[in-house]
């Protein structure tokens, strides 16, 4: 490869790719073991975990131990499929700091806004608070920890729209609750498919918007041969 000093040479080695069907089944297990151990291990490792004094005897601990444990599966997949120790490193934080959030989104409704009697206002904006930026904030984390270009951040879009149809869906069809609530009696269900939904959503969208992204610099013109004409 030559080139003149000052021409900006185009590098022609592409990102390493990993084969698609590998891809897929990391992410599909990644996503139904979160569910399994959200189901599962969760509520067991939680209630063995109230038995530590330091944790029972303060309400915010409780709290911040519970979404914690719920979000580490998560941040231990980042730090096991990143492309890169630093993107693992990274991607795992932006996890673990997403379980920052919603813990410290409640804490500080329920110590400065809520007090004692709740207003329906107050709720709906913890409500959309929790919904729209959780689950953009966990497409981001998967988003450092396998992308590689720089478009793909556009795709983080799509997890908020989709946090919104589903809301709205809990909120105005009744089919949706015959169908998906009421069987379980309890709103745990819900909770999982607005939560999961929009990052999956999103994270194929960056994922389809990274593969253009790379598949164009890989076919573009480059300058191995001079620059080009003008």
């Amino acid at each position: 490869m030559t080139a003149t000093v000052g021409d900006p040479a185009r590098p022609t080695t592409q990102p390493p790719r990993q084969p698609l069907g590998l891809c897929a089944v990391v992410a599909v297990g990644v996503v139904v073991g979160w569910l399994a151990y959200d189901y599962w291990v969760l509520p067991r490792l939680y209630s063995h975990v109230l038995t530590w004094a330091v944790v029972d005897q303060r309400w915010w601990l409780v709290n911040l131990t519970f979404v914690l444990l719920g979000y580490l599966p998560f941040a231990a997949a980042l730090l096991l499929w990143g492309r890169t120790p630093a993107r693992r490193v990274a991607s795992a934080l932006i996890a673990l700091g997403t379980a920052g959030y919603v813990w410290g989104l409640y804490q500080v409704f329920s110590n400065y806004v809520w007090g004692d009697n709740a207003s329906n206002a107050s709720v709906r904006v913890y409500t959309w608070a929790a919904l729209l930026v959780a689950p953009t904030l966990c497409a981001l984390a998967w988003g450092v920890a396998r992308r590689w270009g720089r478009l793909w951040v556009v795709g983080l879009l799509v997890a908020p729209v989709v946090a919104v149809v589903l809301r709205e869906l809990d909120l105005r069809w009744a089919w949706w609750h015959t169908h998906l609530i009421a069987p379980r009696g309890d709103h745990q269900l819900m909770n999982e498919i607005v939560v999961v939904l929009p990052i999956v959503a999103a994270a194929l969208t960056c994922w389809g918007i990274d593969e253009v992204e790379l598949r164009r610099a890989a076919t573009g013109p480059t300058y191995d041969e001079g620059p080009p004409p003008r």
